[in-house]
C-alpha cells in the first residue's frame, strides 16, 4: 500500500506517473493472486457467524470464505470438526450451475447456506457411534393423520443398527434391526395374545405387516438417515425461481433451536412436500425436530401434516454394545414367555 504523501509532492509530472505507474502494478499483482470474500450471516440474536473455509468450485477459481451458520458448541461428547473439502458436496453441485459473476451473491444465498447447514450436521454425526432418545412420530397413511407413536429408540451407525420398543400404542412391543444381518430381516415380537401365539417374527422391513402404520421402513429410521435424505431431496429440489428459504430461532420443548423451512411455490411431482421445518438444536448442531406438509387445497388453506418425527432427550456416544441388539438381552422381551 503507498504512503500517505502530501499532493505538493507530485507536482513534477515525471513523478506523477512514476508513482501512478507503481500503483498500477501493485494493484495488478494484487488482482492475480487469490483474492478472498468474505460475508457473513447473524441469526436473530445470535453470536457472528463462524468462518468456514470452501474449496475452490474449479482450478482457476479463487479459494473463497463465507459465513456458515453459528456452530454450536460441543456438547455430548461430540467434537467439532472442520469442513471438509466442498467439492463433492451438495453445496458445490448446486454451485456448479452458477456463473462466475454471480457466485459471491449464490454463496450469501439461503438455499447455498441450507445446503452448508445441512453438511456441516453430517460432519458432526460422523463423530456420533451411538445414541438413545425418545422417538415420536406422527404420520398420515391413506389420507389420514395417525396418532402420535411414542418409543425408546437406540441407534448405531457401525453396522446401522436399531432398537424401538413402543410406549404408545402396543406397549411394550419391540423391534430390531441390523444391517447386512438375519437376512436383511426385522426381528420384532407383539404384546398380548400375537406374541404368545407367534413369539420373535422375522419380518420384511418393507413387508406389509412391518409397514403397518408407517410411511417409512425401520431401516430409513433416526437421525442420519434424515440427513442423508435431506441432502439429497434439497440439492435435487431447491430452486431460487421456486423455492423459499427461511431461518429464524424456536424453540423444541426446552431445547434453543434455529429452524430453517424450505417451501415450494410450485406444484411439482419432482417436489416430495410442499412446506418443511427443520430444527437444529443449537448445542448439539443435529436435527432433534422435522416436519413436513402436503399443498394446502386453496391459497388460503392451512396445508396438511404429512409427517412429523421429534427426537427427543437425545443422548450420544452413551456406549452400546452388542448386547443392545440382540433378542437374548435379558431386559427385552422377545420370545414367547
Amino acid at each position: 500500500m503507498l504512503p500517505n504523501l502530501e499532493m505538493e509532492r507530485f507536482k513534477s509530472p515525471r513523478r506523477y506517473w512514476l508513482v501512478f505507474g507503481i500503483a498500477s502494478g501493485l494493484a495488478l499483482i494484487w488482482t492475480a493472486g487469490p483474492g478472498r470474500f468474505s460475508a457473513e450471516h447473524r441469526e436473530i440474536g445470535s453470536s457472528p457467524a463462524s468462518t468456514v473455509p470452501l474449496s475452490p468450485i474449479s482450478d482457476d477459481s479463487p479459494s473463497i470464505e463465507v459465513s456458515g451458520a453459528p456452530r454450536p458448541p460441543a456438547v455430548a461428547l461430540v467434537e467439532p470438526t472442520e469442513s471438509p473439502d466442498l467439492v463433492g458436496t451438495a453445496a458445490h453441485r448446486a454451485l456448479e450451475r452458477i456463473s462466475g459473476d454471480q457466485l459471491p451473491e449464490a454463496l450469501d444465498a439461503p438455499i447455498a447456506r441450507a445446503l452448508r447447514v445441512i453438511e456441516e450436521c453430517q460432519e458432526r454425526y460422523e463423530r456420533v457411534r451411538d445414541y438413545v432418545c425418545t422417538l415420536e412420530k406422527r404420520e398420515r397413511i391413506d389420507g389420514r393423520l395417525g396418532t402420535p407413536h411414542i418409543m425408546f429408540m437406540k441407534a448405531r451407525t457401525q453396522p446401522r443398527s436399531v432398537y424401538l420398543k413402543f410406549r404408545k400404542p402396543a406397549a411394550g412391543r419391540e423391534a430390531i434391526y441390523i444391517e447386512g444381518r438375519h437376512d436383511g430381516k426385522v426381528l420384532a415380537h407383539d404384546v398380548g395374545l400375537g406374541r404368545l401365539i407367534a413369539g420373535t417374527l422375522h419380518l420384511d422391513p418393507l413387508g406389509s405387516r412391518a409397514m403397518s402404520d408407517c410411511r417409512h421402513p425401520i431401516t430409513e429410521a433416526g437421525i442420519g438417515p434424515l440427513l442423508e435424505t435431506l441432502e439429497a431431496r434439497w440439492t435435487a429440489e431447491l430452486d431460487a425461481k421456486e423455492t423459499n428459504v427461511e431461518f429464524c430461532e424456536k424453540m423444541v420443548g426446552s431445547r434453543p433451536c434455529h429452524r430453517i423451512t424450505v417451501t415450494h411455490s410450485r406444484k411439482s411431482p419432482d417436489y416430495m412436500f410442499y412446506r418443511v421445518h427443520l430444527y437444529i438444536d443449537d448445542a448439539i448442531g443435529l436435527p432433534i425436530h422435522f416436519e413436513a406438509f402436503d399443498w394446502p387445497e386453496a391459497s388460503d388453506a392451512e396445508p396438511p401434516l404429512v409427517e412429523e418425527y421429534s427426537y427427543n432427550d437425545l443422548k450420544l456416544n452413551v456406549g452400546l454394545t452388542e448386547i443392545d441388539f440382540d433378542v437374548s438381552n435379558s431386559t427385552y422381551a422377545f420370545g414367547r414367555f
